[in-house]
């Protein structure tokens, strides 16, 4: 199992190029390379999307890590036309063939709308086919994650495949060359299941990713492991039980976001050891349940 973390934080404080030198002196074996946020969809997503790549890539082989996932930018709306006539589109193209580029097994693109809508699964399910051709093309599948909205009239969350049985029910829709899964733990808990309970509902062969982080069960907090209130050593005996094949993926924004760039190679190298442990611990659960 590799470990990973999303590179947008680091990105913004310090640019690309020593966001990547940085993770890899930290001792992450990879990134999770981030193509969300204005600023980066201006840098990494015109025209010259390719261009960009070649340099991330070689700045990546120069570090001595590679990309395992990325995750697409979320602008498109349920009033966006699917297709190349439509911007929107075209840039979540851009960064699905950017990933692959840089060597990622799988993107995230996230679903879009609301859950309550009559027709979600079947827009979304339009939605994600209609990028089955570019990762073909490319030799990358896109992760369908576990989301959520706010509901502010009623000041609840609401899941967007928000429980394993509706994730899996959608994944089953798709085909699996193109496709693959994405389980946010942290999206699990505001949702309403613990997060080993949603792990214990994913079939390992579906599941491809994961976004780890903690949080308080009320907010989206994304702080590292063992900040907030999870349970590490269910979570990571789950994954194991499931027969998790992918990699350790650490999308602790808010706990990055808290340092500035003098203090962020610290602040990574102690991400690097909690993801670590939590990689131990998992390789434990593996060799228990083979006993």
């Amino acid at each position: 199992m590799k470990l990973s973390v999303e590179t947008w934080v680091i990105q913004d404080a310090v640019g690309y190029e020593n966001a990547i030198r940085m993770i890899a002196e930290a001792g992450f074996d990879c990134c999770d390379m981030s193509y969300f946020g204005e600023t980066v969809e201006r840098d990494l997503l015109g025209e010259d999307y390719l261009q960009k790549a070649e340099t991330l890539r070689r700045w990546m082989n120069e570090a001595g890590i590679s990309c395992n996932q990325a995750h697409a930018p979320f602008t498109f709306s349920r009033e966006d036309v699917l297709g190349e006539t439509n911007p929107r589109w075209v840039q979540t193209a851009r960064a699905i063939r950017s990933a692959a580029f840089l060597g990622a097994d799988q993107i995230i693109v996230h679903a879009v709308g609301d859950e309550r809508d009559r027709d979600f699964t079947e827009f979304n399910l339009d939605f994600y086919r209609s990028f089955a051709p570019v990762c073909a093309d490319a030799g990358i599948r896109v992760a369908v994650e576990n989301l959520f909205i706010r509901d502010t009239k009623r000041r609840c969350i609401v899941g967007r495949l928000g429980t394993p049985e509706k994730l899996m029910a959608f994944m089953k829709q798709l085909d699996p060359r193109y496709f693959t899964a994405c389980v946010d733990l942290g999206h699990a808990a505001i949702t309403g299941q613990e997060p080993e309970e949603f792990l214990a509902g994913m079939d390992g062969d579906v599941l491809g990713a994961l976004h780890v982080h903690d949080n308080n069960y009320l907010d989206d907090c994304h702080w590292l492991p063992w900040i907030g209130d999870f349970h590490w050593d269910e979570i990571v005996k789950t994954l194991a039980r499931i027969g998790y094949r992918g990699d350790m993926t650490l999308e602790a924004l808010n706990y990055f976001v808290r340092y500035d760039a003098a203090m962020l190679p610290r602040a990574l190298k102690f991400a690097e050891v909690t993801g670590r442990e939590l990689i131990k611990r998992f390789e434990q659960a593996c060799r228990s349940d083979l006993a």
